[in-house]
């Protein structure tokens, strides 16, 4: 899914709520290979929650927010907490996608994961925003995020990713 520098300026914003989450990914090509990764919270906003609740809908679920529709016709209990994942994969720093969990619905798809995903031009201008939005609500941007992310990992890891890494 494409969309312009615009729509994401208006829909990427930290949820202050919720902590990051930093943990390790793990690929494997030829060897496995660890890397330091952080979940960062986004709020909801209009536009993403209308993406999902389409997503929903099409999947034969209730949807929560959709403008239009008659109350009867909507999950009204539930919400959606939206994430994105940064890591250190140096060919894809932002995930694809946006993650969007199901909670306290009323549906059978509690607890659902749903994604909204997005090309590589769109994970340029995401990567800047969200660079951005942890700069100003937090103690540092993405980089700063990664290596308390990559400590943290170390910490847990130690030798074994300094084996398969050559360590940082």
């Amino acid at each position: 899914m494409t969309h312009d520098k615009e729509f994401w300026e208006l829909n990427i914003w930290l949820n202050n709520d919720r902590d990051l989450f930093y943990t390790s990914d793990q690929v494997s090509t030829s060897y496995p290979r660890r890397f330091a990764s952080v979940w960062i919270p986004l709020c909801d906003t209009n536009e993403l929650n209308e993406i999902i609740d389409r997503i929903r809908l099409n999947t034969g679920h209730k949807p929560m927010f959709m403008d239009g529709m008659p109350d009867e016709e909507l999950d009204l209990e539930g919400w959606y907490e939206f994430s994105i994942c940064i890591n250190d994969d140096k060919e894809f720093p932002i995930d694809y996608s946006i993650q969007a969990e199901v909670w306290e619905a009323s549906d059978t798809d509690n607890g659902d994961i749903y994604e909204i995903t997005f090309d590589k031009e769109d994970r340029e201008i995401i990567y800047k925003l969200l660079d951005e939005e942890l700069k100003r609500n937090t103690d540092g941007g993405c980089e700063y995020h990664l290596q308390k992310a990559r400590e943290e990992m170390m910490d847990i890891y130690g030798d074994t990713i300094r084996a398969t890494t050559g360590g940082w």
